[in-house]
């Protein structure tokens, strides 16, 4: 289970989108090595939701975000339009430190270590049409997307980031 715009999953897609292509961020919603034949029932079934999302393309989406969870059922599971969950990470990363020293260069290497606690929260709270909660409900969620960023709304003015003489 993850956010759709915090992946690198949806940063090329967004990449594509603002090149003025359509694309289509799709991710399979576990961490953990899958049986073989729920791995290829998945592979079959997102196929044949992105050949239907590129033949009947929405107006005004430039691009997809799909996570399809990975159960006995994702063959005959629904498919949901969703909106993106609220969802923060306070652990900061995806990746650890490796225990070992640093090469003869200095380089620091880090590993794929992802601890998923704040995301399973946010999905335990979120709503139903949400993202998120498709990954708990045994659903494919399909958000479409915009590649823009929304203005957040403020008040007063604005800082200036005038110098002080």
């Amino acid at each position: 289970m993850r956010a759709s715009v915090r992946s690198g999953t949806v940063g090329g897609a967004l990449e594509a989108a603002l090149c003025g292509r359509r694309a289509i961020a799709l991710s399979f919603g576990s961490k953990e090595v899958q049986p073989d034949r729920r791995t290829a029932d998945a592979c079959l079934r997102s196929c044949a939701l992105v050949e239907e999302l590129a033949r009947e393309w929405a107006p005004g989406v430039e691009l997809y975000s799909v996570n399809v969870p990975m159960i006995d059922s994702v063959t005959t599971c629904p498919a949901r339009y969703t909106k993106v969950a609220a969802n923060r990470w306070s652990k900061g990363s995806l990746f650890a430190p490796e225990e070992s020293q640093e090469d003869a260069k200095g380089t620091l290497r880090f590993r794929w270590a992802p601890d998923l606690a704040d995301v399973h929260r946010s999905a335990e709270v979120s709503e139903a049409g949400e993202d998120l909660w498709c990954s708990l409900n045994e659903s494919i969620s399909v958000t479409p997307l915009k590649a823009d960023f929304a203005v957040a709304p403020t008040q007063g003015e604005a800082p200036q980031g005038l110098l002080m003489r």
